[in-house]
């Protein structure tokens, strides 16, 4: 007498999607700056106005700045940086001419603060006027 051993699976497995998916997630497409110019040289006395745009409508998004250097300003409903760049503050020490500046920027939307961009861009300034010595020649009795 021989006898077959049949082994039955007592596991049960059970095949639901615990996921959820949205129709327009499907298609969903990063936010991004399009128009983005990672590098600015700028001369003193001059003023800078650049328009920011992103691949999305403008209405829902906020613009902001992080760490800008003293008087940059930007529009934040419009994305548009403007700078007017004063000699006062290059005399007052405020700026420095030949050194780069990182001006750190964002968008964000006002509906979802997961759909965020942040970036920067880099700022130089420079001078074309000559300035006179301050050290007087003399000469020395010896």
């Amino acid at each position: 007498m021989s006898f077959l051993a049949v082994s039955q699976d007592t596991l049960k497995v059970y095949h639901t999607d615990t996921t959820t998916l949205r129709k327009d997630s499907v298609s969903y497409e990063p936010l991004r700056i399009i128009n983005i110019n990672p590098y600015f040289t700028l001369h003193a006395d001059s003023v800078l106005q650049y328009n920011f745009e992103i691949n999305k409508p403008m209405s829902g998004y906020y613009w902001f700045l992080k760490n800008a250097p003293v008087g940059f300003k930007l529009d934040k409903a419009t994305g548009m940086l403007y700078f007017k760049a004063d000699k006062s503050f290059f005399k007052s020490g405020k700026l420095k001419y030949d050194t780069e500046y990182r001006v750190a920027l964002g968008v964000q939307s006002l509906q979802n603060p997961m759909d965020k961009v942040d970036t920067f861009c880099t700022i130089l300034f420079y001078n074309t006027e000559i300035f006179a010595s301050k050290i007087k020649p003399t000469i020395g009795n010896t």
